[in-house]
């Protein structure tokens, strides 16, 4: 398929995963804490997904996030045109990647 990469990363669920001993993992990252880093790659890896999607997806994606930034938000319509577009590539592309799959 041609189309634009679309990483999705899980961000609640990976933080949620960490044990309380391993948290704020980004600031010892920061102060050069190389177990950190690589902690902080794994989750990355554990808890995301790659896929294509079309341009044109990504093209009324784009012109959304331009409205939310302008206007503070979309209009229903705009967010019904989005979900229209969205929900057969998550069935088909993104659903059947994550760990729990989502049953229809």
């Amino acid at each position: 398929m041609e189309g634009d990469t679309v990483i999705l990363v899980d961000e609640a669920a990976y933080r949620g995963s960490r044990p309380p001993e391993k948290h704020s993992p980004e600031l010892r990252a920061i102060l050069g804490d190389a177990k950190a880093a690589k902690q902080i790659w794994r989750e990355r890896q554990e808890f995301s997904v790659t896929f294509q999607i079309d341009s044109k997806l990504t093209k009324r994606w784009l012109k959304a996030n331009k409205t939310i930034e302008t206007e503070g938000d979309i209009t229903k319509k705009c967010e019904a045109e989005i979900d229209a577009l969205l929900l057969p590539y998550f069935w088909r592309e993104v659903n059947h990647l994550l760990s729990n799959p989502i049953p229809k």
